[in-house]
């Protein structure tokens, strides 16, 4: 196996890697605008507040849903009980005409 190269070399003499900027990542999202903490978390805590807001109309939607189906279900079981209690009502009394 002379000349031959280990794994490890022969795979890192393939793998690319992309070029990177001096002081970013490349998961960095700041802009430029931001040269300071303070602006920083000022846009951090503006982001997280509106995200706060999103959440709490959701959960809010999602609780009138909720409430919207209840009710409907409700409504549904109280006809269901009716239509039951007719048809009960109606048998019984095609029975007792029946038996006279």
């Amino acid at each position: 196996m002379s000349g031959s190269l280990p794994h490890s070399i022969a795979v890192a003499n393939h793998t690319m890697t992309p070029p990177i900027t001096p002081g970013h990542t490349q998961f960095d999202t700041r802009s430029d605008d931001d040269t300071s903490t303070a602006d920083l978390n000022a846009r951090n805590a503006k982001a997280s507040s509106d995200l706060i807001v999103t959440i709490s109309e959701e959960a809010k939607a999602l609780a009138q849903r909720y409430d919207q189906l209840r009710e409907e279900d409700r409504r549904i079981k109280e006809q269901d009980e009716k239509t039951a209690a007719e048809l009960a009502q109606e048998l019984e009394d095609e029975f007792a005409d029946d038996n006279y």
